[in-house]
C-alpha cells in the first residue's frame, strides 16, 4: 500500500547523546535528503553509509555525519527510506529536522513508521506489537517474549489456526454451493466436528498461556499480607534493598497499600505491602484492610507473614485459609519458630527466616521463584504465550463462535448456520495478526509506540 506523503522523525531518544538518527520514509525520501546533502551522487548506492555534510537551504553547514539510502520494498517500512546519522545535540537535531520538514516531509505520528510497515505487508499486527513490547520491556523475560512475537512465532500459531478453520469452511461452503446440483455434495459432519475440535484445542492452549505471558510482559504482582506488625514492611524493604516502607513497633502503621518493583531472577515482581489484616473500628484502618483484601484478590502470588514470636492467633489461621493466590507462608524470627496446625498450610509453601540479612533475602527470593514455577507463571525460554488482553479477548470470541458451530454440526443443522459461526471465528482469530482490524483499534495499538518508530 503506497503512501503519497513522506514522513520524518528522530528515531533515537530525545536529549543529548553521541549520535542522533533522523528517519525519512516515503516516495520523496531521497529528494528530501538531497536538499540537505546537495552532493549526493545521481545514483545513490543503496544500503551503504556515506559520509557527508548536512546543509541548510542557504548552503551553510549544520552538521556532518552518515547517510544511508534503503529503497523500498527492501526497507523497514517497505517504502524508500533515508536515515541521517548526525551528532546527538538537541539544537543540531532540531535544525536538521526543520530543514527536513521545510523540504516537504511531514512530522511522523507515534508508531507511524511501524504502521506503514504493517500496511505494506512487512510484518503483521502481532509482530508490530512485539516491537512495542520489546521497546518497553522491563525485564529479561519480557524482552525474550517480545522477541519471539517479533520473530513471528505467535503469528505462525495463529495462522495455523486460521488455515485449519479455512479448511473447515471450504467443506461447509462446498455443501452449500453444490446443494442444488444433481449429485448432491453431502456435508461430512463427523469430519467437520473433528476439525473444529482441533481448532478449539489449539485456541485453548494459547488461552491457557495468557497468565504466564501477561506476567512475563507486565510483571508479577505479589501481595505481602499478615496481621499488623508481623513484619510486612520489613520484608518489602529487605527485597528492595532500601527503606521504602516505614517500619515501626506500633501496630497499624501501614494504613494503605504501598507497591514497588524489583527483579528476582529474570522476572519483574511488583510487591504490594498491605495494611495489617484485623477487625478494627478505626474507619481509616478499616478502609486500608478493605483495600488490602482487594489487592490480595487480584494478586498473582501472596506472601503471608506470621510473627512467630507472638502467641498463635485465630486471625492468622482464618486469613491463611482464605488466601486464594498461590501463597508462601513466611514465619518471621526463625529462632522463635512455633508450630501451626497442619490444616493451616494445605498446599501452601512454608519458610522461616528473620528478615534482617542478605541470606534471608536470598532464601525468600528462592522460595518465591519456586512458587512462581509451581503456579505455572515462570517464564520459559522457547514457548509461545499470548500476553495482551486484546489477544485473549479475540481468542475467547473465536472459541465461543466455534462452540456454536460445533453445536450446529452436532445437530446436523443447515450448513449456512455452521458457515456463519465459522466465518465469525475466522474474523476473530484474524484480528490478532491484523487480517481484519478496525482503524480505531489500529490507532490505539500504534499509539503505544514512540515517535520515530
Amino acid at each position: 500500500m503506497a503512501h503519497a506523503s513522506t514522513i520524518a522523525a528522530v528515531a533515537t531518544p530525545s536529549g543529548t547523546g553521541g549520535v542522533a538518527i533522523i528517519r525519512i520514509s516515503g516516495p520523496a525520501a531521497l529528494r528530501v535528503a538531497r536538499t540537505l546533502i546537495p552532493d549526493l551522487p545521481e545514483s545513490v548506492p543503496p544500503y551503504r553509509m556515506l559520509y557527508r555534510e548536512f546543509r541548510d537551504r542557504t548552503g551553510a553547514a549544520l552538521d556532518s555525519g552518515l547517510a544511508v539510502f534503503m529503497p523500498g520494498p527492501r526497507s523497514f517500512t517497505g517504502e524508500d527510506v533515508v536515515e541521517l546519522h548526525g551528532h546527538g545535540g538537541p539544537v543540531v537535531v532540531d535544525m536538521l529536522l526543520s530543514e527536513v520538514y521545510a523540504a516537504g516531509a511531514h512530522p511522523a505520528e507515534p508508531g507511524e513508521f511501524t504502521r506503514r510497515a504493517f500496511l505494506n505487508g512487512k510484518l503483521d499486527l502481532a509482530q508490530a506489537e512485539g516491537i512495542a513490547d520489546l521497546i518497553h520491556a522491563r525485564s529479561n523475560a519480557a524482552a525474550r517474549l517480545a522477541k519471539r512475537h517479533l520473530e513471528g512465532r505467535l503469528s505462525a500459531e495463529i495462522n495455523d489456526i486460521r488455515e485449519n478453520l479455512a479448511r473447515q469452511l471450504v467443506l461447509v461452503e462446498s455443501a452449500i454451493d453444490f446443494s442444488l446440483e444433481e449429485h448432491v455434495y453431502a456435508l461430512d459432519y463427523a469430519a467437520l466436528t473433528a476439525g473444529l475440535a482441533q481448532a478449539i484445542a489449539q485456541i485453548d492452549r494459547l488461552l491457557a498461556s495468557y497468565d504466564r505471558g501477561r506476567v512475563q510482559r507486565d510483571g508479577l504482582t505479589c501481595v505481602i499480607a499478615g496481621r499488623p506488625n508481623a513484619g510486612k514492611s520489613s520484608l518489602l524493604n529487605l527485597l528492595l534493598g532500601e527503606d521504602r516502607a516505614i517500619v515501626s513497633p506500633v501496630a497499624g502503621t501501614t494504613r494503605d497499600y504501598l507497591d514497588a518493583e524489583c527483579m528476582l531472577g529474570d522476572q519483574l515482581f511488583r510487591f504490594v505491602d498491605t495494611a495489617g489484616l484485623r477487625a478494627t473500628e478505626d474507619v481509616v484502618e478499616a478502609e486500608g484492610v478493605r483495600r488490602s483484601t482487594e489487592q490480595i484478590r487480584k494478586a498473582d502470588l501472596a506472601v503471608y507473614i506470621v510473627d512467630a514470636s507472638q502467641p498463635q492467633h485465630s486471625d492468622d489461621l482464618a486469613n491463611i485459609v482464605a488466601l486464594e493466590p498461590p501463597t508462601l507462608l513466611l514465619l518471621s524470627k526463625r529462632d522463635l519458630e512455633r508450630q501451626l496446625p497442619a490444616e493451616a498450610f494445605g498446599s501452601k509453601e512454608r519458610l522461616a527466616c528473620r528478615l534482617d540479612c542478605s541470606e534471608d533475602r536470598q532464601e525468600v527470593e528462592t522460595a518465591l521463584l519456586e512458587l512462581t514455577k509451581k503456579a505455572g507463571l515462570s517464564p520459559t525460554s522457547e514457548s509461545v504465550a499470548i500476553a495482551r488482553a486484546r489477544h485473549r479477548d479475540a481468542l475467547e470470541s473465536a472459541r465461543d463462535a466455534l462452540e456454536r458451530a460445533v453445536q450446529a454440526a452436532d445437530m446436523e443443522s443447515e450448513p449456512e448456520l455452521v458457515a456463519l459461526d465459522l466465518r465469525a471465528a475466522l474474523d476473530h482469530v484474524g484480528e490478532i495478526v491484523g487480517h481484519i482490524t478496525p482503524d480505531d483499534i489500529l490507532g490505539r495499538i500504534f499509539a503505544e509506540f514512540c515517535v520515530g518508530k
